[in-house]
């Protein structure tokens, strides 16, 4: 992405000054697990903009694609009518020809069959009864998606319109309607996944969180985790599938709590890369609407880097070390300094050697080799359950325990 040139930081400050200025940053900043700091946030509000201004840029041809699916879908029941009738001999080739013509494009495009249709049922009149079957079914069908489909914005707006009422004006009927519905959906979600886990399998591999019905027995999270990675395969298809459970969850020690911030965040990036050109689309078109102005800050050079990188695991955890350090060095140029990674400066002192800026760093980046790589997963291991304790015998890895 080109730097913003004078020219558009003029006109920057000048839609600034009448409200209608943004300025996005489209990276994360390092980060430890658990923690989110102010930039991340404003990140994640950048997105919720561009999530706002994409719903009121497709208002309008929202709307037209629901009036165009909503014909298609009328048109297609009128067709499976039509033609049951004709196999029923309700209607004769004629009279379905002329109500043809009323249900559309797609009614026009089947009329040429009705004449071959009626010639091969009076060739074979057995056939007659199959195709019977087969229109009634597809009739039915049609008619279940539709319903599905009205079901699908109904719930939308009836959990919007809930959670509005709970969230912002204290409604405590609606929130007693929320739990209940809530609890409703997860039960039959329960369900699904017990009688038919291979529908649900592959979204719940993609996601990290899943909805279930807590329970008040002690024993639940950990029952409820062990089904949910062994049936439904939860999170395997990201990057969590590639980590170490008996490791890379395990973050008293300083090392491996930077390794798996540097992971976790690198992954993010190379994820969110994807959106950019989106995000850059919906900017443009918002500015061309509404004369607006939208700069973007530069993707620092790590970010690029980490949108390049390979899959994380134990092959290429070196390659994601390398990229990590450079965003170390740029988000936390002060880190050497830290408390937590004092004992490096005690450990070149205790060698009588001069403490610089390059060997801090290059120690840092010693004492992260091992964790990054030891957090990635063996090659086709399983989830085991965590038992490893930290290493607190190393210096150079550091532990926060006394």
């Amino acid at each position: 992405m080109k730097p913003a040139s004078k020219e558009d930081l003029i006109e920057f400050a000048k839609k600034a000054d009448e409200g209608k200025a943004y300025m996005f940053q489209l990276h994360y900043p390092f980060h430890l697990p658990g923690k989110t700091n102010a930039r991340e946030v404003v990140f994640f509000g950048n997105l919720e903009v561009v999530e706002q201004w994409k719903r009121e840029l497709n208002k309008d041809k929202d709307g037209q694609l629901r009036r165009e699916v909503a014909a298609e879908s009328k048109d297609s029941s009128t067709v499976f009518r039509i033609f049951l009738e004709l196999v029923k001999g309700g209607l004769s080739v004629e009279g379905a020809d002329q109500q043809l013509q009323g249900a559309g494009k797609l009614g026009q495009e089947w009329s040429q069959f009705t004449s071959q249709l009626d010639a091969r049922l009076k060739q074979t009149p057995d056939f007659r009864e199959l195709l019977q079957t087969l229109l009634q079914f597809g009739e039915l069908r049609l008619a279940t998606v539709d319903k599905q489909k009205q079901a699908i914005e109904q719930a939308v707006n009836c959990f919007t319109t809930l959670g509005t009422a709970a969230i912002e004006f204290g409604d405590e009927s609606a929130t007693a309607m929320l739990v209940e519905l809530t609890k409703h959906a997860a039960a039959i979600l329960e369900a699904l996944a017990e009688k038919r886990p291979e529908l649900i399998r592959p979204f719940a591999r993609k996601s990290v969180q899943w909805p279930v019905l807590a329970s008040v027995e002690p024993e639940w999270p950990v029952q409820t985790q062990k089904q949910l990675r062994r049936v439904l395969e939860l999170g395997e298809a990201t990057l969590h599938g590639r980590l170490d459970p008996s490791k890379a969850y395990n973050l008293e020690n300083v090392s491996r709590r930077y390794a798996r911030g540097l992971v976790d965040t690198l992954e993010k990036n190379r994820c969110c890369a994807e959106f950019f050109s989106t995000v850059v689309q919906v900017a443009k078109a918002k500015e061309k609407k509404d004369g607006i102005k939208v700069l973007f800050k530069a993707v620092p050079a790590w970010a690029v880097a980490a949108a390049k990188l390979e899959p994380f695991s134990r092959e290429t955890a070196e390659a994601w070390l390398d990229v990590g350090v450079e965003m170390l060095k740029k988000e936390c140029p002060h880190l050497p300094k830290s408390s937590d990674w004092a004992r490096l400066k005690t450990h070149w002192e205790n060698r009588g050697e001069k403490q610089t800026p390059g060997r801090m760093w290059n120690s840092i980046k010693d004492a992260l080799r091992s964790p990054v790589k030891t957090i990635a997963r063996a090659p086709h291991s399983r989830p085991v359950a965590q038992t490893a304790q930290p290493n607190l015998g190393n210096p150079i890895s550091g532990s926060n325990k006394a």
